[in-house]
């Protein structure tokens, strides 16, 4: 939960008090951030599809389970860029380079074949191995992406 920094624009402090309360507060909510966060619930998906903002973005989205049946693979198509864009900026309008949120996929399936591919989209630059292998020994079953923005409506999505 950060905190209103609104009494620092209108406080009559000295310009150092302003900056060290500043960097204070910003550690505060690192802090408080990588204690804790609230997560929506898991979004279930099966074969082929593209995801929607509302299934990536935390805090309601950002975490799927993958199960794509079939003895076939599937593959996860992102948002456009724009989507992703006009979704952020709805809750923060402030938007700059360099923000940037995770989501991720779990591979529930125990099907070798059922590999799960997350594939790019406009405005979108994917790095890293896209792959997300089924649930079988041996194999990582889930995946954690990076979406940061590189410019408007312009991503760069980085597998961890």
């Amino acid at each position: 939960m950060a905190i209103d920094r609104q009494f620092l624009r209108n406080a009559n402090l000295f310009p150092s008090v302003k900056i060290a309360l500043e960097k204070f507060l910003n550690k505060y909510d690192v802090i408080q951030e990588s204690a804790q966060y609230r997560q929506g619930a898991a979004v279930a998906k099966t074969v082929t599809t593209t995801l929607t903002v509302a299934e990536i973005i935390p805090p309601t989205g950002g975490l799927l389970t993958a199960n794509p049946g079939g003895a076939a693979a599937a593959s996860y198509t992102l948002p456009l860029g724009s989507a992703i864009e006009t979704a952020l900026v709805a809750v923060n309008p402030d938007l700059a380079v360099g923000d940037t949120f995770d989501f991720a996929i779990v591979n529930i399936s125990t099907n070798a074949a059922e590999i799960v591919t997350v594939v790019t989209n406009t405005g979108l630059t994917l790095v890293g191995d896209l792959t997300v292998a089924p649930l079988i020994a041996g194999d990582q079953s889930s995946g954690t992406f990076a979406v940061r923005r590189t410019a408007a409506g312009t991503y760069s999505v980085y597998r961890k």
